[in-house]
Parts: C-alpha cells; sequence; structure tokens
C-alpha cells in the first residue's frame, strides 16, 4: 500500500481513516469503542484492518478520558482499555520524519491493543484531506 492508501482525510465529511492492514478476508467485525471511532478487525485472525474516525474535529473538542487531545503536541490518544498507556509497546503504522507525523497503536505487555496516538494530527489531516 502507498502512503496515499493508507491514510485518508474527507474534509467535506470530517472522517479520518486509516488503513492498518490490507484487507485479505470476507469476514470482518467492528467494534465502536467511542462513538467516533470505528475499529475493524479481521475475523479470522483477529488483527486490525482499519480505524476510522468520524466527526475527527468534534472528537478534537470534546475530549471525554477515552480520548484525549494534547493541543501542544497536536496528539490525538484514544484509549481502548483502562490499562492504556502511551508509554508501552507500540506498532509503528505510520511516520513521516519531515513532518514528524505518527501513527501507533499502543499495546501492553503482552500485545494486546489497548489504544492509538496520532502525533501532529493536523499536519497529518492537511497532507491527506481529499
Amino acid at each position: 500500500m502507498s502512503k496515499k492508501d493508507i491514510i485518508t482525510y474527507n474534509s467535506e465529511l470530517d472522517y479520518l481513516d486509516i488503513q492498518v492492514d490490507k484487507k485479505h478476508c470476507s469476514d470482518v467485525f467492528i467494534s465502536k469503542p467511542h462513538s467516533n471511532v470505528s475499529l475493524t478487525f479481521n475475523k479470522d485472525t483477529g488483527g486490525l484492518i482499519q480505524v476510522m474516525i468520524s466527526d475527527f474535529f468534534e472528537v478534537i473538542k470534546h475530549s471525554d478520558g477515552a480520548v484525549t487531545w494534547d493541543m501542544d503536541s497536536d496528539s490525538l490518544s484514544v484509549s481502548l482499555t483502562k490499562d492504556h498507556s502511551v508509554d508501552a509497546l507500540c506498532d509503528l503504522v505510520y511516520f513521516d520524519e519531515k513532518s514528524q507525523t505518527m501513527i501507533t497503536l499502543n499495546r501492553n505487555e503482552v500485545g494486546n491493543l489497548t489504544g492509538f496516538e496520532i502525533i501532529n494530527a493536523h499536519k497529518l489531516i492537511k497532507k491527506f484531506s481529499t
């Protein structure tokens, strides 16, 4: 997948779509850990395929504990579990050294997904806006 295939921000509908993996299956399940966040998983393997954040700028304006916004670092952190820690292990989904934008999947010590983080979100949105 090229970088343009991985991330899309639709400015008209205000949603951010992050393709974490190619969809190699016909059977998926969708989890909504937050009213504006949808996660699509491969039903066979449990692997994360896609993250979708609808009403992205509303999510930023109304952080609620599960979703936190840090204006100083322009970072959005979404917690999926109570033991979510941004200092734990992570998988790098996207990184651009020039703009210092990054998307990570955070994991606990046994490798379970606990959340994700988008760093320099406004630069990322600007770069992938359609």
